[in-house]
């Protein structure tokens, strides 16, 4: 998710767009100073434009187009991939770079009455955002840390009992560092197709993560997705992921020949 505007950028939109509006209009834009996402801002802007002047149009579209130039574009710098392989524990090797950086960590896993107990990156923990099981064979899980230390260390996962599982290290740029994730979505099937609706906005990425039972090789994201990565394991647990961009809804969705599933996402 993107940060809002510094003090001093507030300050000069406060300026332009309260010069002739008074102090009412001060107290509403500063009130939305505090609103933890970009779009709680834009509906407050939306809404002071039906009922002031031309200003408060001409204060949005400064904050539109700042919203990017601010922290720069969100964008995937390195994906690596390790396996759990009837094993509960691995070390992966990765590296971060860049400037606001976000790690985030899925992981798709055969059993779903386990789960990762402890996850670090060059000694620092991660937090587990969220995780879904199907009650039959598939479990995944969403780890996350912000501003990950630079350069090449060691992602140590620990797991609650032996599994198989492929587990993804992605580092992100250009992100918010202090409301980097929303909510998280998630669902479980019995089906060919999995899918999944998160809520985002315009301006952020969508993650998004599926495991899908028995090891199967052939997960095909639907069209307009960028899958960023596709693994299996010990013919066991078959994993992908991959992007979108965001929107006010955007379903995250693949297809495979087996049908038992887990799937989640996040807006970034």
């Amino acid at each position: 998710m993107r940060k809002l505007y510094t003090t001093y950028q507030y300050n000069n939109l406060l300026k332009l767009t309260t010069a002739s509006q008074g102090a009412a209009v001060n107290l509403i834009l500063c009130f939305s100073i505090v609103l933890k996402n970009i779009k709680q801002l834009i509906n407050v802007l939306f809404l002071l434009k039906k009922m002031l002047s031309s200003r408060v149009s001409i204060a949005l579209i400064i904050l539109m187009s700042g919203v990017s130039s601010v922290y720069g574009q969100i964008a995937l710098t390195n994906t690596t991939t390790g396996f759990l392989n009837n094993s509960n524990s691995v070390n992966i090797s990765h590296n971060s770079s860049g400037a606001n950086r976000l790690m985030i960590v899925g992981v798709t896993a055969q059993q779903p009455g386990q789960s990762v107990t402890s996850m670090t990156y060059d000694g620092d923990a991660l937090t587990k955002l969220g995780s879904v099981s199907n009650g039959s064979q598939s479990r995944v899980e969403i780890w996350y840390l912000i501003d990950p230390n630079s350069s090449t260390h060691n992602l140590v996962l620990n797991n609650s009992g032996n599994d198989n599982a492929v587990i993804t290290v992605q580092t992100y740029t250009g992100v918010n560092q202090s409301f980097p994730l929303g909510t998280i979505a998630s669902a479980t099937g019995n089906s060919t197709v999995a899918t999944v609706d998160i809520s985002s906005a315009v301006g952020e990425l969508v993650y998004g993560i599926v495991g899908f039972n028995n090891g199967d090789t052939d997960l095909t994201p639907t069209a307009g997705q960028t899958e960023t990565w596709d693994a299996t394991t010990n013919s066991s647990i078959a994993g992908a992921g991959g992007t979108n961009t965001g929107a006010t809804t955007v379903t995250m969705s693949w297809t495979s020949n087996n049908n038992l599933w887990s799937i989640a996402g996040v807006a970034i």
